[in-house]
């Protein structure tokens, strides 16, 4: 889980409005809110099984609090994990949610 002052208020992940950017393992959404915070979804229509779908927000989260360490970003990210980000191997869904975040 990210830390409390780099997540996204609840009240925002309604009906976020913002900059979409589909990749191979979701879609990233570029959110005006500073500082930089963010979230991960994982629904239940994508993930039946509470363990899956835990396991795919951990992973995400993970590269998360890295992307967040290393770059300063001028915007929220809030990603959607899809199905194939539960077989992907760590490395490959890491290098694909930089690329994506890249994109802003």
């Amino acid at each position: 889980m990210l830390a409390r002052a780099q997540r996204i208020p609840r009240e925002f992940l309604a009906k976020p409005k913002g900059r979409r950017v589909s990749f191979r393992f979701g879609t990233v959404v570029f959110l005006p809110l500073v500082p930089a915070r963010a979230a991960v979804v994982v629904s239940k229509k994508t993930f039946r099984a509470a363990v899956s779908r835990n396991r795919v927000r951990r992973r995400v989260a993970a590269i998360l609090r890295r992307v967040l360490r290393e770059k300063k970003l001028a915007k929220s990210i809030l990603i959607y994990a899809n199905t194939a980000a539960l077989r992907a191997p760590f490395s490959e869904l890491e290098q694909a949610i930089k690329d994506a975040i890249a994109h802003s």
